[in-house]
């Protein structure tokens, strides 16, 4: 049985298709994901979200790890010869994770994406909850570099990851 075809307008009203990737990405066979799809007979629709979502966080934990590396990571490393990793978290309770940093100097990157177009980091509560983080990470004694996705591969955020660098080291001495 395939999944139904909902209109434009039913995807946007409907809170399980804005939530979550569609989970069919990630299963193993068509089955399964028809599985997922059928409606059951006298499951609520909020009890059928649930359903969904218990499956959809089971498979998530089955899903492939990220790779620790990535372009900006070899660049760093090449140019400047410090190890920066992805995804950090850096707070012992919070679930805050930095997008690139390095822990022994503790430098801290976070690309701010969706500047244009009014993504998270832009908006609202986002904006709020950033602040939150950077402030906490900064009492922390983190030094945080916000760039965008245009400017991370480029010469100025490496220049100025080495005068962070320089100003740690000025520190460290005194």
């Amino acid at each position: 049985m395939k999944r139904p075809i909902l209109t434009d307008v039913e995807m946007k009203d409907n809170k399980r298709f804005n939530s979550k990737p569609k989970p069919n990405d990630y299963y193993e066979s068509e089955i399964e994901a028809n599985k997922l799809s059928t409606r059951s007979k006298g499951l609520t629709w909020k009890q059928e979200y649930e359903r969904d979502l218990k499956r959809w966080n089971d498979i998530q934990q089955k899903a492939p790890i990220k790779p620790k590396t990535d372009l900006f990571v070899l660049s760093v490393y090449k140019q400047i010869g410090v190890k920066f990793d992805k995804e950090v978290r850096f707070h012992p309770t919070r679930l805050w994770r930095f997008d690139y940093a390095n822990e022994h100097y503790k430098i801290a990157i976070e690309v701010e994406g969706g500047v244009w177009t009014e993504g998270r980091h832009t908006r609202g509560k986002g904006f709020l909850g950033d602040m939150e983080k950077y402030n906490t990470a900064t009492a922390l004694g983190w030094r945080l570099l916000r760039v965008t996705p245009d400017t991370l591969l480029t010469t100025n955020t490496i220049n100025l990851i080495k005068q962070v660098l320089k100003c740690k080291e000025a520190i460290q001495i005194e």
